[in-house]
């Protein structure tokens, strides 16, 4: 989804896209995350009022300002076991724009936007929105505002104990 914000948003808009996290090992999963350093290092975002920008490794303390300050999450993966980032987004009442897979819909129910995640146009749409439409922010915002969300370290060790005490 850089190459829509590349494409569609920070040609209009002056906001920075923000990419937490790096390449750890030489793997084919990484391809992505090498194309992008290829566009970042070349001329191609010179023209652009928006600014892709990357981190690299966020250690745990850090990450919750991170959060905090951020308009809103973006999480465009085409599969995922558990997404801890998106539950951490979310406890810190920052909209998220998520992949439409099934792990999402079950973490996030009706907290996050979801989008198809190969569909830039879609994507494009709901960033926008989300970055011009103060009263659509807001509702987005409310939504998580002292949610509660289904997962809990709490609840989780609960559920293990549960399963050790039937041995």
């Amino acid at each position: 989804m850089a190459e829509a914000f590349i494409r569609f948003i920070a040609p209009h808009h002056r906001i920075n896209f923000v990419l937490v996290g790096g390449k750890s090992m030489p793997s084919p999963l990484y391809k992505t995350f090498d194309y992008l350093t290829k566009i970042k290092e070349g001329d191609r975002l010179k023209l652009h009022k928006g600014k892709l920008l990357f981190t690299g490794f966020v250690s745990e303390e850090n990450l919750p300002a991170l959060y905090q300050s951020s308009l809103f999450f973006v999480s465009l993966s085409l599969q995922e076991g558990c997404n801890l980032p998106l539950l951490e987004a979310l406890a810190s009442q920052v909209p998220a724009i998520v992949s439409d897979i099934a792990i999402h819909r079950e973490m996030a129910g009706d907290k996050a936007l979801f989008c198809p995640p190969l569909d830039s146009k879609t994507f494009a749409v709901l960033f926008t929105k989300l970055l011009t439409d103060k009263k659509f922010y807001q509702e987005q915002k409310q939504k998580i505002t002292n949610c509660r969300l289904p997962f809990s370290w709490s609840a989780a060790a609960n559920e293990v104990m549960k399963i050790y005490q039937k041995f």
